[in-house]
């Protein structure tokens, strides 16, 4: 699901830098018939690529390009993982010549296979930040098993259904 302030989001263009999303990989285990792993300790980096993908694709956004992200932080010395901090991030968005950022957590991107079937689970939360005010324009959260899917493919298609929730909810 997802909240959007129509009236913010419509108002302007808006130039969008898209950090990495938290992620805590979780341990691998079993839970009755069921043994699970993460999928990749970069589930953070991977969900905020196909989130500037897909945002990307609405009329009003800009994406600010990643690797422009990744330098300033190395510049800065700036501690991207972990960045949970709204005015850190507001910051650097300032630095980049962003109007909006993205940022949040991805709780779930864990491969498993029981007896019968493999799939994945993909979990994550979102907000898109205005960096003058530092008001939450859009904020969302999208989880998704997934039967037969690797993580990735999972998170690119609950990726496209949760912008494309998002580009319902400005009509």
């Amino acid at each position: 699901s997802i909240n959007v302030d129509r009236d913010a989001f419509q108002r302007r263009q808006w130039n969008v830098a898209v950090l990495d999303l938290d992620y805590q990989p979780v341990v691998a285990g079993t839970n009755g018939l069921v043994t699970y792993q993460s999928a990749g300790i970069d589930a953070g980096k991977i969900i905020a690529n196909l989130l500037a993908i897909e945002l990307s694709q609405l009329e009003n956004i800009t994406i600010v390009e990643r690797s422009r992200i990744k330098e300033l932080v190395s510049e800065q010395q700036l501690q991207l993982s972990g960045m949970t901090s709204t005015t850190t991030a507001v910051e650097l968005g300032q630095l980049l010549g962003a109007d909006a950022i993205v940022m949040g957590n991805v709780t779930d991107f864990i491969s498993w296979s029981s007896l019968a079937i493999v799939g994945s689970t993909v979990s994550y939360s979102m907000r898109l930040i205005d960096v003058e005010s530092g008001k939450i324009i859009s904020s969302g959260s999208a989880s998704k098993v997934g039967n037969y899917t690797v993580a990735f493919q999972n998170a690119q298609n609950l990726t496209r259904l949760l912008v494309k929730d998002m580009q319902a909810n400005l009509h």
